[in-house]
């Protein structure tokens, strides 16, 4: 974990895709299911981030093509990510 980290970790990519089809969420899970599981993994990352201090947001992570970022770079991607879902779920209810 970054924040308990003294020195860059590295942070490998997943394939999305292939997640989502292993985990079968469109499959076995209702649309009320799945938005709930979001809920609470986004509330325990919320609990782990308010544990994290300033100091924390500023320890680097190493990347797969070996760059390195901030914890605070990831946060900034992470809701950047849940954005681009989010708006996948609007355009699905309209």
């Amino acid at each position: 974990m970054i924040k308990h980290s003294t020195s860059p970790i590295k942070i490998e990519s997943y394939a999305q895709n292939e997640w989502v089809a292993a985990n079968q969420y469109q499959e076995v899970f209702s649309y009320v299911d799945v938005i709930h599981l979001w809920k609470l993994l986004n509330k325990q990352i919320i609990n782990v981030l308010n544990s994290c201090t300033s100091f924390d947001s500023k320890k680097r992570f190493q990347k797969d093509d070996h760059s390195t970022e901030t914890l605070q770079w990831l946060v900034d991607d992470y809701i950047q990510h849940l954005r681009h879902h989010l708006e996948k779920i609007i355009q699905k209810q309209d």
